[in-house]
């Protein structure tokens, strides 16, 4: 049958029984049709045996009929894929050979190794540097190629164009237990999946462990010898076309009348247990009570989430003792064919990659694979230092310990919600606080930012990355000038009080102000007759009440005072000490949450007492003079919440003034980013100060560069039409800048999206979409100073949140991972204690070569064991007879 009668053949057949299903697909978004063979067989036998013998020409035609259909624009690589292929299509694995190549079978078997996706090429363009002819050349091998010849005579040395990528993923099938005769050895085949058999939902399918069925096309793989000459041997690998399940949890087991009938049956046998327990192996006499705890376990009990968020698992584990030859062996093989999904192992065939997961070289898409054993092993959490501080969705800053000892004090605690930035839009949402634990480690580490922001982790904790795209890694991994990937917004709460007036003289005494210890009077000194005039009337208006005032004839400083308890004990609840504010700091909870508008006038009442405002050359800065750190640091704590960065840092001076002759440390609180000190504009601040605001604010916001960004830009300049390049790249960010990997200016990227969307607005592209959400959520780009090991033991907490897809909250105001799993721990003396943490974690996680994976493992163990001593004594205490470690 030619190309041109199968394609029509194949139109007839979708447009009589699968154009509704062709169009829901395209309507939910997909590009793919599954079709039934037998359907197919039903509707056209020649059809379907030609689909059997030339599957690649076949399903080619099938995906060219669709594409008949009018459908939108915007559907392309529309694949056709096929299940339900009869039994005799049905090969085992051990049994390909070299005449089943090109044909198309269903295979079944158990996940054993599986990559990550990584791009293939599909075909290339190449331009001809002597006449400027276009070349397509299809990559149809495993090696790339290039064309080896122009019409116009010219040889080699082509300049590549473009490329057109798939996703492609490996995986390794082995035969299932149950489909192998005595002791045969299970055969293994790759099995290579493209396009959307690789999507995030076809991808839980495929997890090592998982049970498929594979629809798919036998190929040969090309062998290389250690000279790069090609081998007369070739690999076997199969194409896949289609994959699906094959093996059900219990939950998802599709159950007849007939075995509903007999299962209520014997539901309502009274001797119900004992008819079970009975059929387990019932040519082994006796042993009554170890049947029936092995069918207790076969049924399993049940797995309960409680209200703190702990999980009780429902497994039960059964260790047999036994002397030698009394049928212990007998029983777990018989028991390993009646329950689903079982494996049988045996002593020293176990190791510990065998019981847990391995990591293994990928030859064939290079990289590493991850390969499942039989037990899964756990270790699970992460941690941060107690003195951490999560920001809170009511806008508290609250420290980790005190979050732990209020979960576990309270029954209730609706108030524990924390935000978590969603990875897919990079905006803020609330999930709640399920679950705070704590332990102790030997070993952690401290990361600093050129911000200031510190913060004190495990070596496995995760931090949010930037390099061409959203990433996370472990503090082990990370290194100095790593960019951090941190949103300059966070959310704040709402204050319906305004108090605007009350926290700009907050700052004013906060700074230049004074509250007497033995009476109750609150003094303000300054040598400005505006800032007099500003205290004079807030005082006026906030208290009714106008301050005394005299003036010291040497220093030319104003004094104002106001006697009054009332208004003393109001200053000092806001957290305004009395005393020397050098000695003690300022305890500002209240202000911690208030409302932007409040904050900031707290903050430029600090900024008119003690900070500066300068116009440098090298760009414009405000600096204010703390003598108290913990203070310096407390106004960064502001100045982050309302979006605005700054720094601190020490100076280290002599001299005299307010404090006493001598060396001294003092702490400034630096901002020199113009986005920064934009926000810091006011009326209120000093005349002399504001016109210097006024001339940095005039000049060229070229802060908070965007880092590690010359991979997104390249693939959107692909996707540009030639003739739209220069005008953009005149407009905003040129090529050459691109290639030199550079960091890009807010303003540069801005006017290059502009142009994108004016030039080809079709062309929103992933990459697009990632731009577009940085400059949308100002997200900010802070680089790691300095990584420091710190050796002395400490309690580091983890917080559990409700919701799967809140992997993150803000810790001392950086964006931190809220659950990973630990590397495991190297195999030591005994396999066995590999097989405890399996059982009690109850999943298969590894992080090796590369490789972070987490597998389900909800399972149970039945194990034998001899006695110690080659006898079992019943008048012996139990754990001396048994040659095992405790669990």
């Amino acid at each position: 049958m030619d190309v041109t009668e199968q394609i029509k053949r194949y139109h007839d057949f979708i447009e009589k029984q699968y154009l509704d299903a062709l169009y829901e697909t395209v309507r939910k978004g997909e590009n793919k049709l599954v079709i039934s063979f037998l359907r197919l067989i039903e509707f056209d036998p020649e059809l379907a045996n030609d689909l059997l013998e030339r599957p690649e020409e076949c399903i080619s035609a099938a995906e060219f009929a669709v594409r008949e259909f009018d459908l939108p624009a915007e559907v392309k690589n529309f694949k056709v894929r096929f299940n339900e292929l009869s039994e005799s299509q049905k090969m085992m694995i051990r049994n390909i050979r070299s005449k089943h190549l090109t044909k198309l079978f269903h295979i079944e078997g158990i996940v054993r190794q599986k990559s990550d996706v990584r791009p293939q090429v599909t075909s290339a363009k190449f331009e001809c540097p002597s006449c400027g002819n276009i070349i397509s050349v299809l990559q149809l091998e495993l090696k790339f190629r290039e064309p080896s010849r122009c019409g116009c005579g010219r040889k080699g040395k082509f300049r590549e164009l473009s490329k057109e990528l798939i996703d492609a993923q490996r995986l390794v099938l082995e035969e299932a237990p149950e489909d192998l005769d005595g002791g045969e050895q299970p055969k293994r085949i790759g099995v290579f999946l493209k396009d959307d058999l690789v999507s995030p939902m076809s991808d839980k399918k495929t997890n090592p462990g998982n049970k498929v069925m594979v629809t798919g096309i036998v190929k040969e793989i090309i062998k290389t010898g250690k000279d790069g000459g090609k081998l007369t041997q070739f690999d076997l690998h199969i194409e896949a076309n289609y994959i699906e399940p094959s093996q059900e949890d219990y939950y998802q087991m599709e159950i007849t009348e007939e075995d509903e009938e007999k299962i209520k049956k014997v539901a309502y046998d009274p001797r119900v247990y004992t008819l079970i327990s009975e059929s387990i192996a019932p040519t082994i006499f006796g042993y009554d009570r170890v049947k029936e705890a092995i069918a207790l376990q076969l049924v399993g009990g049940v797995k309960k989430t409680r209200k703190d968020g702990t999980v009780t698992r429902g497994d039960m584990h059964v260790l047999l003792i036994g002397d030698p030859g009394s049928g212990k062996s007998q029983l777990l093989k018989r028991t390993s064919k009646i329950a689903p999904k079982a494996r049988y192992v045996s002593g020293k065939g176990v190791s510990g990659a065998g019981l847990t997961a391995s990591v293994v070289k990928d030859e064939f898409l290079g990289g590493w694979s991850l390969e499942a054993g039989a037990l899964p092993l756990a270790n699970k959490g992460f941690c941060v230092a107690g003195e951490t501080e999560i920001y809170m969705a009511n806008g508290n800053l609250k420290r980790i310990d005190e979050i732990y000892n209020e979960f576990n004090t309270k029954k209730s605690n609706t108030e524990n919600e924390v935000y978590y930035l969603n990875p897919k839009t990079y905006k803020f949402e609330k999930a709640k606080i399920v679950n705070v634990s704590k332990r102790t480690v030997d070993t952690t580490f401290k990361i600093e930012t050129d911000t200031g922001q510190t913060i004190v982790a495990t070596e496995e904790h995760p931090f949010a990355v930037w390099n061409n795209g959203l990433e996370w890694k472990e503090v082990k991994h990370l290194k100095e000038n790593d960019s951090l990937f941190v949103p300059r917004h966070f959310p704040i709460a709402i204050n319906d009080e305004k108090n605007d007036d009350l926290y700009y003289l907050l700052g004013l005494i906060a700074t230049d102000g004074h509250l007497s210890k033995k009476k109750y009077t609150v003094s303000f000194y300054t040598s400005s007759p505006e800032l007099k005039k500003d205290v004079e009337r807030l005082s006026a208006k906030l208290f009714d009440k106008i301050p005394g005032c005299s003036l010291d004839n040497r220093s030319k400083h104003y004094h104002l005072f106001i006697c009054s308890k009332k208004i003393h004990q109001l200053i000092e609840s806001y957290g305004i000490p009395k005393g020397n504010k050098t000695k003690t700091a300022l305890i500002l909870d209240k202000l911690l949450n208030c409302s932007i508008n409040e904050i900031k006038s707290f903050l430029i009442g600090v900024i008119n007492g003690d900070g500066s405002i300068s116009n440098r050359k090298s760009g414009g800065i405000i600096d204010i003079i703390c003598g108290n750190k913990a203070n310096a640091y407390l106004y960064q704590k502001l100045f982050r919440k309302i979006g605005v960065i700054s720094r601190v840092s020490e100076i280290h001076s002599k001299g005299g003034g307010i404090i006493k002759p001598g060396n001294y440390v003092v702490y400034k609180v630096s901002i020199t980013g113009i986005s920064d000190i934009k926000q810091m504009y006011d009326e209120r601040l000093l005349s002399y100060k504001k016109e210097s605001l006024v001339k940095i604010i005039d000049r060229e916001d070229r802060s908070w560069r965007i880092p590690n960004i010359s991979g997104l830009l390249k693939k959107l300049h692909d996707a540009i039409p030639w003739f739209e390049k220069n005008m953009m790249y005149a407009n905003s960010i040129r090529l050459s800048r691109i290639n030199k990997d550079t960091s890009i200016s807010r303003a540069s990227l801005f006017n290059y999206i502009q142009d994108l969307e004016v030039c080809n607005p079709a062309n929103k592209t992933q990459e697009y979409d990632e731009l577009k959400k940085i400059l949308d959520n100002k997200i900010i780009f802070p680089k790691i100073k300095k990584i420091t090991k710190l050796s002395s033991k400490k309690e580091m907490y983890n917080l559990q949140l409700d919701k799967k897809e809140a992997p993150n909250f803000i810790a001392n105001f950086l964006l931190v991972h809220n659950c990973l799993i630990d590397e495991m721990d190297k195999m030591s003396e005994e396999d066995t204690a590999a097989m405890h943490e399996a059982l009690e974690g109850q999943t298969i996680t590894i992080s090796k070569a590369n490789i972070q994976a987490t597998l389900r493992a909800e399972t149970t163990v039945l194990a034998a064991a001899n006695p110690k001593l080659g006898r079992f004594d019943p008048y012996d205490i139990l754990a001396k007879q048994i040659a095992m470690p405790p669990p």
